[in-house]
């Protein structure tokens, strides 16, 4: 598939993400499951320790908002904050608090679908 396709739909799939997610919450259902030895590193942290999460894009906010929620009741002394590449839409449920890009930029990371190793599409 050529690149000006790809960018086209990617485009394409956000608007509607986002069209279809206003005026309702969008929600995520699971449980974070943390390895042990970093379940251990958190639970020793000092009071108000700061924690980074780290994710590559907030599209409507949803995965990292409960990812939050499951921190905090987990470790409810840590201070938690998000970073990301970007942030593809205006008012995500949950921001970022550090971003590279929160200008609706769509980036096309090793593991998206659409991904090519050659430049030359």
């Amino acid at each position: 598939m050529h690149i000006w396709l790809c960018n086209v739909l990617r485009i394409v799939e956000s608007r509607v993400n986002e069209w279809r997610s206003k005026g309702k919450e969008p929600v995520r259902i699971g449980e974070i499951r943390l390895p042990d030895d970093v379940a251990s590193r958190l639970k020793e942290l000092d009071e108000n320790a700061t924690v980074l999460l780290v994710d590559d894009a907030i599209d409507t906010g949803a995965t990292i908002q409960q990812a939050r929620l499951q921190l905090l009741e987990q470790f409810p002394d840590i201070t938690l904050r998000v970073a990301v590449i970007t942030v593809t839409i205006p008012q995500p449920i949950c921001d970022a608090d550090y971003c590279l890009y929160h200008n609706r930029t769509l980036c096309r990371f090793p593991w998206s679908n659409d991904y090519r190793e050659s430049p030359h599409y």
